[in-house]
């Protein structure tokens, strides 16, 4: 089956067609933002810290959540190997903001390292 990273819903979730990661992002109302499966299949999930995620517009391969900060959209995006995060700022104002400073995700059912590099 050739790789089809356009998004479909799939219960509570949104997820690529066909995917060489097993990835899904959230369809909004919660803090879930996405998730990725391991070769174990146990999920690990990256949840928005900032409050309750808007039902994103989906085009394709991306999901788009707006205004998840004033002045700030996310975009997730399946890709062949997994997925991406592109942070939309849209004006001076957001683009000024303290928030930016230090924007994340958490990261749950995983154990993360640094590494030196």
């Amino acid at each position: 089956m050739p790789v089809d990273t356009t998004l479909a819903p799939v219960g509570e979730w949104l997820e690529p067609v066909a995917s060489v990661a097993p990835v899904r992002f959230s369809s909004g109302g919660s803090d879930q933002l996405a998730q990725v499966q391991t070769e174990t299949g146990e999920w690990v999930s990256e949840r928005w810290p900032y409050g309750t995620l808007p039902v994103p517009t989906v085009d394709g391969d991306t999901a788009t959540y707006t205004e998840v900060l004033p002045g700030v959209d996310l975009k997730m995006i399946a890709t062949v190997t997994g997925q991406m995060a592109v942070y939309v700022v849209k004006n001076e104002k957001a683009a000024r903001s303290s928030r930016l400073d230090d924007l994340h995700v958490v990261i749950e059912g995983a154990d993360l390292t640094k590494g030196a590099n």
